[in-house]
């Protein structure tokens, strides 16, 4: 009865808008270090194998189908096409079956700039429920460490609101993203605001459809301004090094 009580004045001393604003973020935010938590004990232990690293395996293995042969010549009944179309079907499956599969945890985000501490859980897919969950992965685009743009979304002011302070960061500030692999450092080179219609910032290489990518990109998008819809803050990173888990966290990380 206490509780009901004070949860029905706090709502009414701050408006029931913002009551929810409040009421996302400390449910958000509990939930959020309880999963990188729970990665990191994944990670420490070995418990799992890598997502990505899952994933690529089952690429190889479809590209190599692919391209039998015998004696320099092409499988007697060998159907590239329809072989092609069949391994396209089965990633697919695999995808959506497996580690990777949408609202899946697959890794932490470490923003320095934010805080010390900053880690929030990377999930698979950009859906809003996702973004409930953590900074929401573009399965479209590359893995972290690829070349190709590894594209990362975020809330702003609810659920957490991981991005919060994405307008603070500047050239030169990090980005790491952690797997069980290791850690991906990416540095930001810059930034800029557009339409919620330009999903050209999730291309290969940003902003650049018809580019192909020869470096790896990460790109961070958020709701501009705070509160509202009517636009998104694009943050651009390249990737600056890998720190591989057997030699422990980046020096960057020290002050986690």
């Amino acid at each position: 009865m206490a509780a009901t009580l004070l949860l029905a004045v706090t709502a009414g001393a701050i408006g029931v808008n913002g009551y929810q604003l409040w009421w996302t973020n400390v449910v958000a935010s509990q939930e959020q270090a309880s999963t990188v938590e729970d990665l990191r004990e994944a990670f420490t232990q070995k418990k799992e194998q890598d997502a990505f690293v899952a994933a690529a395996a089952a690429e190889i293995a479809d590209q190599a189908m692919q391209s039998s042969s015998i004696l320099g010549g092409a499988i007697p009944g060998y159907d590239r096409e329809a072989a092609a179309r069949d391994a396209e079907r089965r990633r697919e499956e695999f995808l959506a079956q497996s580690l990777l599969a949408e609202g899946t945890p697959l890794g932490v985000v470490h923003i320095p700039r934010f805080s010390d501490g900053f880690a929030v859980p990377m999930i698979s897919g950009t859906s809003l429920w996702v973004l409930e969950d953590g900074i929401g992965w573009n399965p479209t685009g590359a893995r972290p460490g690829e070349k190709g743009n590894l594209g990362l979304a975020g809330h702003r002011t609810t659920w957490g609101k991981p991005l919060n302070q994405i307008a603070e960061l500047v050239p030169g500030d990090l980005v790491i993203v952690e797997t069980g692999a290791g850690w991906y450092t990416y540095r930001v080179v810059g930034h800029e605001i557009v339409k919620p219609t330009s999903t050209e910032v999730w291309a290969e290489v940003p902003r650049q459809p018809d580019e192909i990518a020869t470096d790896a990109w990460l790109t961070l998008v958020a709701c501009h301004p705070p509160g509202s819809l009517a636009q998104r803050w694009i943050t651009y990173a390249q990737m600056d090094s890998f720190t591989p888990r057997d030699e422990g966290p980046p020096s960057s990380l020290d002050g986690r």
